[in-house]
């Protein structure tokens, strides 16, 4: 949800004499000081982007500024563009996500390749890939170290932020969600993500465990993870809370969807498991026991909510924490039951594998762990 800011603003602006009104006299004196003598020439553009990064930063280590380059950054990929979202850290452009069957999918692109170059152009500043064409050549490196050229032309990319399926033994099934998905239909009974999961769970013959794969999820919809969750707990049974400053921003979050096979289910997660991902892996193990394999989570247990500035620009505030259901703030990674070491680049590998349709796979020890806990949860008679 986005709300404009600008009332807030100008009321901290034009408040009556007091600390706020103090407070905001002497950045403008700091910021006149800066540009006046400062014998690096900065334009008071830069400087005030630099105050708001610091004073929104200093709230909470979630909260952001985004200026307008970062705004048109910010968010999904776009469902009519090249299906690829993207992090910028270090001077590293790292794709993060591939919509599956997007232009960036048929041209081999996958989580974890890192970006180089923008129609033979080195790629410096990310921003440049908000402001592209309809066709750009986009150079990458791939995780097993190879340069690569892809061409891509920008065309329709429903995503509804399931990556892959499998099979890894009889009758248990992978899914793999990269991201949480709203509905695109304002008339839609449910999200997108949960929708579709459903579809795959229904026609899956056979079916007698699901390894749900978060890996790499870094949330998305919470609605969406919520009805995932809903649909395997008791009817309307919570799911999380989330307690704000304001009792506006007070809920208990709970859905009675339509219901999911009612399975043995284990969880896989990593460090880059976060948000809304951590909600559904947190309920699914506190309220059917479904153990969690792989690394610690993130640990982001936070609601933000968008401000929107003047200028293009907005701030993306932390407006609520999330709790246990009646108990206590959550706020540390979720760690798993089962741990598997493992380096980010060992699941990049597996996922490009199989999205290449290569044979042998590379191992994924997270995975088969995870089997062998679903085998063990079947018990000895279903092996």
């Amino acid at each position: 949800m986005r709300l404009h800011a600008l009332p807030l603003l100008l009321a901290a602006l034009l408040a009556p004499a007091g600390e706020p009104a103090e407070l905001a006299r002497r950045l403008a004196e700091q910021m006149a000081l800066i540009e006046q003598e400062s014998a690096t020439t900065v334009t008071p553009t830069a400087l005030w982007q630099g105050a708001m990064r610091g004073l929104v930063a200093a709230s909470d280590p979630h909260a952001a500024f985004l200026s307008s380059e970062d705004l048109a950054l910010h968010g999904e990929p776009q469902r009519h563009g090249f299906g690829f979202a993207w992090r910028s850290e270090a001077g590293t452009v790292r794709v993060t996500r591939v919509v599956r069957d997007a232009p960036a999918a048929r041209a081999g692109l996958h989580a974890g390749a890192r970006l180089i170059s923008l129609d033979g152009v080195t790629l410096t500043d990310p921003a440049v890939l908000a402001r592209t064409p309809d066709a750009i050549r986009l150079g990458w490196v791939d995780v097993l170290g190879q340069v690569r050229q892809s061409d891509l032309a920008r065309a329709a990319c429903p995503d509804d932020g399931i990556d892959a399926t499998a099979m890894p033994a009889t009758g248990i099934l992978q899914l793999r969600i990269s991201r949480f998905m709203a509905a695109t239909d304002q008339d839609a009974a449910w999200t997108t993500t949960f929708s579709a999961a459903r579809r795959i769970l229904a026609e899956s013959a056979g079916l007698r465990a699901v390894i749900l794969d978060l890996r790499g999820n870094s949330g998305g919809n919470l609605q969406a993870a919520v009805e995932l969750a809903g649909g395997w707990l008791s009817p309307n049974q919570a799911v999380i809370e989330q307690v704000g400053r304001h009792p506006g921003r007070n809920r208990v979050w709970r859905a009675n969807p339509p219901r999911l096979p009612d399975v043995p289910i284990v969880v896989l997660i990593d460090g880059e498991t976060a948000s809304a991902a951590e909600v559904l892996a947190h309920a699914l193990r506190r309220t059917r026991g479904a153990p969690l394999v792989g690394m610690p989570s993130h640990g982001k247990w936070t609601v933000q909510q968008m401000f929107l500035l003047p200028q293009d620009e907005a701030c993306l505030l932390t407006v609520a924490h999330l709790h246990v259901p009646g108990g206590a703030r959550l706020e540390r990674p979720l760690e798993p039951d089962a741990l598997v070491q493992h380096e980010q680049s060992a699941c990049w590998r597996r996922w490009q594998a199989e999205a290449a349709g290569l044979v042998p796979l590379p191992s994924d020890p997270v995975l088969e762990r995870g089997v062998e806990l679903a085998l063990g949860l079947l018990g000895p008679h279903n092996h």
